[in-house]
Order: structure tokens, then sequence, then C-alpha cells
């Protein structure tokens, strides 16, 4: 769902975006052009940007697929 929705301005670099869960699926509370790149560190208990390194590869290959995301994590 975020992957489309990032698709729809391609000027804005990088989104962290604010995801809900309610009685019918995942829905799309925001997205923010600045995210907090710590929060996931703090979760994790560990640095990140390994992480972020691939995505941004990924990316930029135009490789990056939902499932690729989530194992990552």
């Amino acid at each position: 769902m975020v992957l489309e929705a990032a698709l729809v301005n391609d000027k804005v670099n990088i989104v962290g975006w604010d995801v809900a869960i309610s009685k019918n699926g995942p829905l799309i509370i925001e997205g923010n052009r600045g995210p907090g790149f710590d929060l996931v560190q703090v979760l994790l208990k560990k640095g990140a940007k390994y992480m972020l390194d691939d995505l941004l590869k990924e990316v930029k290959e135009g490789e990056l697929k939902e499932d690729k995301v989530l194992e990552k994590v």
C-alpha cells in the first residue's frame, strides 16, 4: 500500500509512512518527508544503516518489492 502511495509523487525521495491497522485492514494516516530513522534503531536495539543502504540501492535499481521490505525488518 505505501509502495503504491510512494509512486504518486516522484519528486519526493523519502517518506516515513504512518500506518494504522483498522477492522478493515491497514490505513495510511500520513506521509512525512522527515521520517524518524532513530525509532527503527531503538526498536531493533542496534544500528539500522545497513538496512537503509540496502533498501536505497533496491529503490534506485527499481527492484524494491514489498516482501523484501518485510523480510528486512
